[in-house]
């Protein structure tokens, strides 16, 4: 079994929730039924989202990537994304729900802030083309904050360098990147971001970032600009501060409730996370970031989703169970 199977296995046994999700292949004459054992059951998933704020729910329903719906691929139909034992959505949904309620916190931001407002599944925008969505924004009187959130998609990575269009040299060029390498690809031109991480996604960050600097730099210019997110749109920037998080589900937190016989697998998962963390936290991606975030002070946070110490309601398991 994969190291994701693996945390799936972990998630489900905790929450001990029922599992597979099945699903008719759906091009006549197949009647051939999959039934998906990383994915809790079609009833299960029924009854999560049915428990679902509907405001966010219809954030998910219009955001890209079949998080709420079976996708279509080739002959096949797989489960939601969401459905997923270890879906980061999901995780993203269950930890921020609830934000009105928490009260003022300063894990994101040293004088603390209340935060009123998320959006999930916000749409940022890069000049060099592209709406990169983001797990998560909160919105706080004195700052807003944007999560990308990561729970198994660095388990079973085997990435050597970061990579990204060549329609992001300029853009990236105006922040003194310059140490860039072009390289070609499939007759696809590619800018090499000169790092060998294995895990830690740097390619996805700098988009999020350039995303980020665009929006305070368009907020700045325009009061009316905003961040889209379904068939809405919001104006949400007033001089706050702004925080960029990278959170990572801690596997290291599901030893207790499970098994002793799953400690081999616990151990191979925290110390992949511990590798991931360390990554994130590189001096090489630092520069990157650094240079990156700078002219807007971004200020810039890698935080195990456990540090938040706010309740997963409904992630183990579609109740109140945390």
């Amino acid at each position: 079994m994969s190291l994701t199977g693996k945390l799936n296995e972990l998630i489900r046994t905790k929450g001990k929730i029922d599992v597979g999700y099945e699903v008719v292949d759906f091009r006549p004459p197949n009647t051939e039924t999959t039934k998906y054992d990383t994915y809790m059951s079609k009833e299960v998933f029924a009854e999560f989202q049915k428990d679902m704020n509907p405001q966010y729910k219809k954030m998910y329903d219009k955001g890209n990537g079949s998080e709420m719906t079976e996708r279509r691929r080739a002959k096949k139909k797989y489960p939601p994304k969401m459905a997923s034992f270890s879906s980061s959505s999901r995780l993203t949904y269950c930890l921020f729900k609830d934000i009105k309620n928490i009260g003022e916190t300063r894990i994101f931001f040293d004088d603390g802030d209340t935060y009123e407002e998320v959006i999930f599944e916000g749409k940022l925008k890069i000049k060099a083309g592209g709406r990169p969505n983001i797990d998560a924004i909160l919105i706080g009187k004195k700052s807003i904050v944007f999560i990308e959130v990561k729970c198994q998609e660095f388990y079973n990575s085997s990435k050597k360098v970061n990579i990204l269009s060549t329609s992001y040299k300029k853009e990236l060029e105006k922040y003194s990147i310059n140490n860039l390498k072009t390289v070609v690809n499939n007759q696809k031109k590619y800018i090499d971001l000169g790092t060998e991480l294995k895990r830690f996604d740097l390619q996805q960050t700098v988009k999020h970032l350039l995303g980020i600097n665009n929006f305070i730099c368009k907020s700045k210019e325009d009061e009316t600009y905003s961040i889209k997110y379904g068939d809405n749109k919001s104006k949400v920037y007033k001089d706050q501060k702004v925080v960029f998080v990278n959170l990572f589900f801690n596997p290291e937190t599901l030893e207790e409730g499970n098994d002793p016989s799953f400690k081999k697998d616990l151990e191979k998962l925290s110390k992949i996370y511990d590798k991931l963390i360390g990554e994130a936290e590189s001096n090489q991606v630092q520069d990157i970031i650094y240079k990156l975030k700078q002219k807007n002070g971004i200020i810039y946070k890698v935080l195990g989703h456990d540090e938040l110490g706010i309740a997963m309601n409904g992630f183990y398991k579609h109740t109140s169970i945390s």
